[in-house]
C-alpha cells in the first residue's frame, strides 16, 4: 500500500475525530475507530499509527485533570499496565499481520459482546 485515497484518508480523519470522542464522552467510539484503522491501513501498521494518537489523548487528560485524579489508584493500576504493555510488545514482534488482525477482530468481537 504506497497511497491512501481520499476516501480512506477522510475514514481515517473521522476515525481519529472519534479517538477524542472516546477520551471525553463516547467510550464505545474507540472501537469503530480502531475496526476503521484495521480495515484502511495493514492491521501491524494501524496500531502504529493508531499508539501515538491514543497517548496523545491520555497526556492531554492527564494535563487537564491532573488535580482530580486519585493518584494512589493510579500507582496501583501501574503494575498491570506495565504488564500489558509488555505482553503487548513481544506479541507486536512475534505476529504477522495476519495473527494482528485476527487479533483486533477477537478482542472487538469480545468486546461487542
Amino acid at each position: 500500500m504506497d497511497t491512501l485515497t481520499l476516501w480512506q484518508l477522510a475514514a481515517l480523519a473521522a476515525a481519529s475525530a472519534l479517538v477524542g470522542f472516546s477520551k471525553t464522552a463516547v467510550s464505545g467510539a474507540n472501537t469503530i475507530s480502531l475496526a476503521v484503522f484495521a480495515a484502511v491501513l495493514p492491521a501491524r501498521e494501524s496500531t502504529g499509527v493508531l499508539l501515538p494518537i491514543l497517548i496523545a489523548g491520555d497526556v492531554l487528560a492527564v494535563l487537564t485533570y491532573r488535580r482530580h485524579a486519585h493518584w494512589p489508584t493510579l500507582l496501583r493500576l501501574f503494575p498491570a499496565v506495565a504488564a500489558g504493555v509488555v505482553a503487548g510488545t513481544l506479541f507486536m514482534v512475534w505476529a504477522d499481520d495476519a495473527a494482528v488482525r485476527t487479533s483486533i477482530g477477537g478482542i472487538l468481537v469480545f468486546m461487542a459482546g
